[in-house]
């Protein structure tokens, strides 16, 4: 088992952190984080940012690792998805 924090999260006004399970092949958890996005990630993403109010960036995401080697390193295929 693992648990992860995400600390520079902490330092934007939010924060977030993963707890996955390993077995055989696999590494399955869930990863979650809250931020307020700082302008320049909201000027990157969108035209006439201007107009766009982002107070608050969530999400909840699944993943799905299989790994090719049974030790769990190296080259893996990934599943990631759920709502932001």
């Amino acid at each position: 088992m693992s648990v992860d924090a995400y600390p520079f999260l902490f330092l934007a006004n939010g924060g977030g952190g993963s707890l996955g399970f390993e077995f055989d092949h696999w590494q399955v958890g869930l990863i979650g984080f809250s931020v307020v996005p700082p302008d320049f990630i909201k000027n990157t993403f969108f035209q006439n940012a201007d107009e766009v109010n982002i107070r608050r960036n969530s999400a909840v995401e699944l993943y799905a690792r299989y790994y090719l080697r049974p030790d769990r390193k190296g080259i893996y295929l990934s599943v990631l998805g759920g709502p932001e």
